[in-house]
């Protein structure tokens, strides 16, 4: 998979410099917004309660599974930035950021009009909704509708932000967003308001002004972010195929997560849905993990494809997938074998059904995490259709699965097991696909010279770290020697033997540019 040009190669992926800046901006924000969300989350379950958490994320669920159309569009607009500019197409800027804005304002009016029809009528006649909790239920639900279309309104000018790949503006404003939440969730208890009422309303505000400075920013800094008519239909069509196989997708990722809401609403007591919503707060953490590793790659890994330089391409492909595994092996590993403590220090919980989800959930976030440098090479091509239509068929196989699993009297945590099993099978398609498109990619390689290799790395730190877990009697020094533990087993074999010569000598491009 790497090339053998040496250091040359990655001087021809990209700018290092700004990579290495993105990256480590991204892991700030990454590192802070975790902390910020997970304390958040402990507030949020004192201030409404497990019932009352469990069926806010069950209503703003209904909303949530239609927000996977914010994720499309702007990775459809950040493809076609990033795309044109790889191939010096400066001038199309403008008519991209014109016409996506077109698309983002008439898909938030149909939105609007299908959640005010059959998202009610879901909510009002299949929603296991507690008595006396109907207002409350309605009010949220109108809040949350709100602010999906502010959301969808100011993805143009995020796109544009990620696009010119400014992070320190990206990381300020999603900071500040994440503050503002968090100061939200504080006040729950102060305002005199039913909890879940004035937490729908307060989240409603921070997505307004995050909208307003996503508008402010772009308006300022970036001259195609000015709206004009375009009276050409010829982009649309490319937008629309890109962005409906790239939604497809996106709604597979989110059903998995929303619909298996759904279905736990339907079949179990609210405890278990704030159980999954807490597992799920720790895959959002994950995912934020991942998407920084990626965020700060991905515009290098479109260009290079762009400019058809397949080395570059197929090193930070490589190099992508490594660093990523390592990340998510190197954090959860450390905390499936500690999940009872983290549960204790984090939320003052160790209920049992908890602690199983949040395992359940890392070892799922594990396997999906690998995926994100394939998707990026298949999207920077736009041949995307067939992928998207064989791997997330699959993943959507995880809903009428589950239900039937449900049905036949199978306890909650199968839909875990379930989610992790058809994303395992999904991922086995991506690799046959990502083959088909790509020449460059070994499937040889990416088995015995990547994954192979680096999942006995992790069975072998996952062993010596149930080891140290077993052995140490004291809570803290327990965590603390698992922690350690776990950083040595799995650093010094992944650098010794895992990087290539070419991928070190990144790496160390990396640490030097910090310095200077």
């Amino acid at each position: 998979m790497t090339d053998e040009s040496g250091c040359t190669q990655t001087n021809k992926v990209s700018p290092s410099g700004k990579i290495a800046k993105n990256t480590f901006l991204l892991w700030g924000r990454m590192l802070i917004l975790t902390v910020i969300n997970l304390f958040s989350l402990r507030i949020l379950l004192k201030a409404l309660g497990d019932d009352d958490y469990g069926l806010y994320n069950a209503v703003a669920g209904v909303v949530t599974l239609f927000s996977s159309v914010t994720t499309v569009l702007s990775i459809s607009t950040q493809r076609f930035y990033s795309y044109e500019s790889g191939k010096g197409n400066y001038s199309k800027l403008n008519e991209i950021f014109s016409k996506s804005l077109n698309l983002n304002a008439l898909l938030s009016l149909l939105i609007v009009l299908l959640l005010e029809t059959a998202g009610l009528w879901y909510v009002g006649t299949l929603m296991e909704i507690p008595d006396g909790r109907m207002e409350a239920v309605q009010w949220t639900y109108q809040f949350a509708v709100i602010s999906l279309v502010f959301m969808l309104l100011q993805i143009p000018f995020m796109a544009a932000v990620l696009a010119h790949e400014d992070m320190g503006i990206y990381t300020v404003i999603t900071t500040v967003e994440c503050l503002l939440k968090l100061a939200v969730i504080y006040l729950i208890g102060t305002s005199g308001i039913d909890g879940m009422i004035f937490y729908g309303a307060g989240l409603l505000v921070v997505v307004l002004l995050t909208f307003l400075s996503y508008v402010f920013v772009a308006v300022r800094r970036y001259p195609e972010c000015h709206y004009h008519v375009q009276k050409s239909r010829s982009l649309y069509r490319e937008l629309l195929t890109f962005s409906g196989w790239t939604f497809y997708g996106s709604v597979a990722g989110v059903a998995l997560i929303q619909g298996n809401t759904l279905l736990l609403n339907r079949f179990f007591k609210p405890f278990i849905n704030a159980a999954f919503a807490v597992a799920v707060q720790i895959n959002n953490a994950f995912t934020q993990l991942c998407g920084s590793v990626v965020l700060a790659i991905r515009p290098a890994m479109i260009r290079s494809y762009a400019a058809n330089d397949y080395d570059g391409l197929a090193f930070l492909f490589s190099f992508c997938n490594k660093i990523l595994f390592f990340i998510v092996s190197l954090i959860g590993i450390p905390l499936i074998i500690e999940m009872p403590t983290v549960m204790y220090v984090w939320l003052e919980d160790v209920v049992p059904e908890k602690i199983l989800f949040a395992r359940l959930m890392i070892v799922y976030v594990m396997v999906m995490a690998m995926h994100n440098p394939i998707t990026t090479i298949m999207q920077a091509s736009g041949n995307i259709k067939k992928y998207h239509l064989l791997a997330d068929t699959i993943i959507l196989m995880c809903i009428p699965l589950s239900y039937l699993l449900f049905m036949f009297g199978m306890p909650a945590y199968f839909i875990l097991v379930t989610m992790t099993a058809v994303s395992l099978i999904a991922h086995v398609v991506r690799m046959f696909c990502l083959k088909r498109q790509f020449d460059s990619f070994s499937l040889y390689d990416y088995l015995v010279k990547f994954l192979l290799p680096f999942i006995l790395y992790a069975t072998v730190s996952f062993a010596v770290s149930f080891l140290f877990h077993r052995m140490v009697g004291n809570m803290m020094l327990r965590f603390v020697s698992v922690l350690a533990s776990s950083v040595l087993t799995l650093s010094l074999p992944i650098w010794g033997i895992g990087l290539s010569v070419e991928e070190k000598a990144y790496v160390k491009s990396f640490f030097h540019k910090r310095k200077e």
